[in-house]
């Protein structure tokens, strides 16, 4: 069970600004306002004797969110749109969850 103190830091960090404000629009027509923090990490998968560099988004959320999030669902950032393409990763201490999201 993580400490409230490190757990209290950390939602710290999504107070700042290097986190921004987003939306989470649940499948089921419900929209929750969260704070994010994103990343484009270069990826490069090899196909065919090949290198493609793999374009998708990493956001991350606070688990302790009123909402499940799910593959599927959609992240709002100032206007642009990202489907979350597999299931949520926790980290090891249960505190945020790391998203693989693209373009909707």
């Amino acid at each position: 069970m993580p400490s409230n103190v490190f757990s209290r830091a950390l939602s710290g960090i999504f107070l700042t600004q290097i986190s921004q404000n987003g939306i989470y629009k649940a499948a089921d027509g419900n929209e929750y306002p969260i704070r994010v923090i994103v990343s484009q990490p270069d990826e490069i998968i090899g196909f065919s004797g090949n290198s493609l560099i793999d374009e998708k988004i990493t956001i991350e959320i606070l688990t302790n969110q009123s909402f499940d999030v799910k593959k599927g669902e959609i992240i709002s950032i100032d206007g642009d749109e990202y489907s979350i393409q597999s299931e949520p990763k926790a980290d090891d201490m249960r505190l945020i969850y790391k998203l693989d999201c693209i373009r909707a």
